[in-house]
């Protein structure tokens, strides 16, 4: 994992999304896209990982469980806002936003699943 802040802080859109991926992925921020403004981002999320790294997020609620290694968790940001973290093994390392914090409440994990193994090794996973 390699640190990667948020840079929009927009009330209705802000890039902690992909300030986290960027983070996970140890990519700088402008190699991800920006798919908050998809209205079927998850799907385009998705799309885009499984052809650059043979990956897909998985979103599985919470409930007193520890997800293995890197993992991306999503939840209340405090100040009214849906936010998004960098985990590792059920605990957050990385907050992209500037100011840290923890979330208020977890609601979901983003797992990592292999789908294209082919593609890990092209792209250094």
């Amino acid at each position: 994992m390699k640190p990667v802040m948020q840079t929009v802080f927009d009330v209705v859109k802000g890039n902690c999304l992909q300030a986290s991926l960027a983070s996970a992925l140890e990519v700088p921020l402008e190699e991800v896209p920006d798919l908050a403004e998809h209205d079927d981002w998850y799907e385009a999320m998705n799309e885009w990982l499984r052809e650059t790294y043979g990956v897909e997020l998985v979103c599985i609620p919470t409930g007193g469980w520890a997800p293995p290694g890197i993992h991306l968790t999503g939840g209340d940001g405090g100040r009214g806002l849906e936010h998004v973290v960098v985990g590792k093994n059920g605990v957050m390392i990385h907050n992209p936003y500037p100011n840290g914090g923890t979330l208020n409440e977890e609601k979901q994990h983003w797992l990592f699943v292999v789908v294209n193994p082919a593609n890990l090794r092209r792209n250094g996973l």
